[in-house]
């Protein structure tokens, strides 16, 4: 039997914290994979036979579309045409300016029954995600992680889930003394995107060993998610 896997998601909103379900998309079935299949599946048919009737029928429904027809495609789906803008008065005429013909899909019935009752619904529980850090360099390519790093050096951190809210206190990038445990924050932040944050070391900074963190809720979510550079910093 057919299997559907999902996962739970956490979103922050106005109204309060909500939960959704997510499915766990499998990967894109393309024109080429359905012939593919086909052909496993009706040895007389041959590639070229496919796709010279898909690609004749897709000019036929296009055609008929253009005509203002709806298409009914065997139960597999339903095409028809729809006005978008707003009229003023029945005596309104359509304007290119103000509306526009584009076109609604639905699935056919008997596929919404089909699919209802054959597949069965798998939760997954996928990794939280938090800030990866992949990789970190400075502006100077000379500089080796195992070396200090000088107050004032511009650093750049690669990786995925970086970007966080400069105007939350509680996120952002820091350095984690591994003595004091105590916190400095960045405050100077060049750039800060999903999969590259660039930063200048703070000169305030007290020379000694650090973690690197960053601190996020990757936007939507309700829990502060940490990512940790695995190696130590030396600041001198």
């Amino acid at each position: 039997m057919a299997e559907i896997k999902y996962k739970i998601r956490e979103l922050k909103l106005n109204t309060g914290t909500v939960y959704r379900g997510k499915i766990v998309n499998q990967g894109m079935i393309k024109t080429q994979h359905l012939i593919e299949a086909m052909l496993s599946t009706h040895s007389a048919l041959t590639e070229s036979d496919i796709k010279a009737v898909l690609n004749h029928l897709f000019i036929v429904i296009k055609d008929k579309l253009s005509q203002g027809n709806k298409i009914n495609l065997g139960d597999l789906v339903h095409f028809y045409p729809i006005i978008k803008g707003k009229f003023e008065s029945d005596m309104d005429k359509f304007d290119h300016h103000k509306h526009q013909i584009t076109y609604g899909v639905t699935l056919g019935k008997e596929l919404k029954k089909t699919i209802s009752f054959s597949h069965q619904m798998k939760k997954v529980y996928s990794e939280s995600q938090k800030p990866l850090i992949v990789s970190i360099q400075t502006d100077d390519p000379e500089q080796e992680i195992n070396n200090p790093f000088k107050k004032g050096t511009i650093v750049i951190l690669k990786g995925k889930y970086l970007k966080f809210d400069p105007n939350a206190k509680d996120e952002g990038i820091f350095f984690v003394s591994t003595q004091t445990r105590k916190d400095f924050k960045i405050q100077r932040v060049i750039e800060n995107r999903f999969t590259s944050i660039i930063f200048m070391i703070n000169e305030e900074i007290v020379p000694g060993e650090y973690l690197l963190q960053i601190r996020s809720r990757l936007g939507c979510m309700k829990t502060l998610r940490t990512g940790m550079l695995r190696d130590t910093l030396l600041i001198d």
